[in-house]
C-alpha cells in the first residue's frame, strides 16, 4: 500500500510552546501515535548580541532532532541542530547574531523529525556602557554662545551628555559631536565636560573641565584684506582676514544678492578664510563686498573699493 503523505505548519505562539498530536503512518502498514508537549528553557535569557544562549528541551520525543532559530520559525537557523535522548531531553548552543536591535525576540525550536514547534524568549540588551569621548574643545560663538566639539571613541552610544558643572544638556542624536551652547550675557566664563551614554550606563566624563569666555557685545570689527579670485568657470572665490572675535556670521553682497556664511566653528580673529561664489557662467565678471555679523549687528562693507574678478573661461 502506498505510504501516504501530509503536511503541516505550526504557527509559534508567543507565549508559551503548542501541543500537538499526530498519528503517522509506519512503513510496515501499522500507525505509531505520539504527543509532542516539548518545552525549553534559556540560559541566559537576556545579554548582549553575540552571548552564547545554552537551551535545554524537555518533554520531547526521543531521536528527533531539534534546530533553533532566531526570531520565529521564520527567520535563520542559529547553532546546530540537537538529537533529543531517550529521556526526551536536549541541549544546544548558539550565539546572538550580531547587529540585533534591543527588544525581545522569539527563539523557536523546531522538530525537523515531527511537525513540532515550541518558543522561548531572548531580550537584547547592550553590553556595557560606552567608551568615553576625548578631545574635547570649547570655542566661543559670538557674546552668546559656546561651540563645543569632541571625538566619538564607541560605535554604540544612544546620545551624548553635556555639562557645565550646574546643567546637563542631552544630545539624542548618536553620530552628533557637537553642541551649540547658548549664554544670556556677554563676556561669561563657562567650563564644560562630555559624556556618552547607552542603555547600559554612561561613559566617564571627558574633558572635565575644557573652559572659555565668551567675548564682549557689540557689533564685529570688519574684516580685512578682501580679494575675490576666479577659481573656474562657474566659480569666484572671496578670501579675507577675520578681524573679529564676537562675530557669528559674514555677509557676502555683490551689488544684487547677499549671501550668508553662518557656522558654529567660526574662523578665529586673525585667520584667513575662503567662501565660494558659485553657480556662474564663464568670463562673468563680478566684485563683492564682505561683512561680519552678530546678534548686535554687523560691520561695515569692505572694502568700499569691492573686490573683483572674472570667472575663467
Amino acid at each position: 500500500m502506498r505510504r501516504p503523505s501530509f503536511r503541516l505548519r505550526v504557527g509559534l505562539a508567543a507565549t508559551a510552546a503548542l501541543l500537538l498530536a499526530v498519528v503517522v503512518p509506519a512503513a510496515t502498514g501499522s500507525s505509531r501515535a505520539f504527543a509532542q508537549s516539548g518545552s525549553v528553557t534559556l540560559s541566559p535569557a537576556q545579554g548582549p548580541p553575540g552571548t552564547e544562549v545554552t537551551a535545554t528541551g524537555s518533554g520531547w520525543t526521543p531521536g528527533d532532532t531539534i534546530q533553533a532559530v532566531w526570531n520565529t520559525d521564520n527567520g535563520n537557523n542559529v547553532g546546530s541542530p540537537a538529537v533529543v535522548n531517550s529521556g526526551g531531553a536536549f541541549t544546544l548552543t548558539f550565539a546572538v547574531p550580531s547587529g540585533t536591535a534591543q527588544v525581545s525576540y522569539q527563539v523557536a525550536f523546531v522538530d525537523k523529525t515531527h511537525p513540532y514547534v515550541a518558543g522561548a524568549n531572548f531580550t537584547v540588551t547592550q553590553s556595557s556602557p560606552p567608551a568615553a569621548p576625548s578631545n574635547v574643545k570649547v570655542l566661543p560663538y559670538g557674546p552668546l554662545g559656546f561651540y563645543i566639539t569632541w571625538t566619538s571613541n564607541s560605535t554604540d552610544q544612544t546620545g551624548f551628555q553635556v555639562e557645565n558643572g550646574v546643567t546637563t544638556q542631552n544630545v539624542t542624536t548618536a553620530g552628533q559631536d557637537d553642541y551649540l551652547w547658548v549664554v544670556a550675557q556677554p563676556s561669561t566664563y563657562m567650563c564644560f565636560a562630555v559624556r556618552a551614554d547607552n542603555s547600559s550606563g554612561d561613559s566617564a566624563w571627558a574633558g572635565m573641565w575644557t573652559c572659555a569666555s565668551t567675548p564682549p557685545g557689540g557689533s564685529p570689527a570688519a574684516p580685512t584684506n578682501v580679494v575675490a579670485t576666479g577659481i573656474s568657470p562657474n566659480t569666484i572665490q572671496i578670501s579675507f582676514v577675520n578681524q573679529a572675535d564676537n562675530e557669528t556670521a559674514f555677509l557676502f553682497y555683490n551689488g544684487v544678492t547677499t549671501e550668508t556664511y553662518n557656522s558654529d566653528d567660526e574662523p578665529g580673529q586673525g585667520s584667513s578664510f575662503t567662501v565660494d561664489w558659485t553657480g556662474l557662467q564663464p568670463n562673468t565678471w563680478m566684485c563683492f563686498e564682505a561683512a561680519a555679523y552678530n546678534q548686535w549687528g554687523r560691520s561695515a562693507y569692505v572694502p568700499s573699493t569691492w573686490a573683483c574678478a572674472w570667472t575663467q573661461s
